[in-house]
């Protein structure tokens, strides 16, 4: 029998495979698909859906349209699955996110699924490298902004590619200054290592000695 942790794998890299070649053959009917046998589009389409952690393509990325471009960029982020050499947040860490904001939506405090409970460690975990990710491509975006003056879609694109270590680009990496090369760089370095790996080598664990009053925050 197949473990959770296999079977979450499995569910969300077809279903992230199947949405990407679906939205593709939608949104390039009339662009990049137009012409092309019927074959060739089903073909095209699921090469540029599973291309999101590799870095592959047989159509330029600047030639896709804007929604598939940003469809990408969220496919990049959520990333492979653990143990590869792909980057992101893995397909691990999305599911138990969603599934452990179901969970809450509903007032469960539990995260169960297939009859097993997501131990809360792991959710914990897979919130801090999602948050962690999210403030490193938000700040990394904006200062490749200020420095280079580029379009926010093509620097968040070439952001999220870089700190997933997927290799894509919009066209625009030739064109970056030596300082942000070298910035690209380093966001490949963190993704490759992992954001989280990065905060715990830095950081020293201490126990607590000293606990406070807890008290509730009203969120939302």
């Amino acid at each position: 029998r197949l473990s959770l942790h296999t079977r979450l794998v499995l569910i969300v890299t077809v279903a992230i495979t199947l949405a990407g070649s679906g939205f593709y053959y939608f949104t390039e009917q009339a662009h990049t698909l137009a012409g092309l046998p019927w074959d060739q589009q089903l073909v095209g389409s699921l090469f540029q859906s599973v291309t999101r952690t590799c870095g592959f393509v047989t159509v330029p990325v600047s030639d896709w349209t804007e929604a598939f471009q940003f469809f990408t960029i969220i496919t990049m982020f959520i990333g492979a699955s653990p143990g590869s050499v792909g980057g992101g947040i893995k397909t691990t860490t999305f599911a138990v996110i969603v599934l452990a904001a179901w969970a809450l939506a509903r007032g469960k405090r539990d995260v169960v699924i297939m009859e097993r409970e997501i131990d809360a460690g792991s959710v914990n975990k897979a919130f801090t490298v999602t948050v962690l990710a999210l403030v490193t491509v938000c700040v990394s975006t904006l200062i490749l902004m200020l420095i280079e003056g580029l379009p926010f879609l093509e620097v968040l694109f070439e952001v999220v590619s870089a700190l997933a270590t997927v290799g894509l680009t919009m066209g625009i990496t030739e064109q970056l200054s030596p300082a942000s090369a070298v910035f690209i760089g380093i966001l490949m370095f963190v993704g490759r290592i992992g954001v989280l790996s990065i905060v715990v080598l830095l950081g020293k664990t201490e126990a607590d000695r000293i606990h406070y009053m807890k008290e509730t925050i009203i969120i939302g």
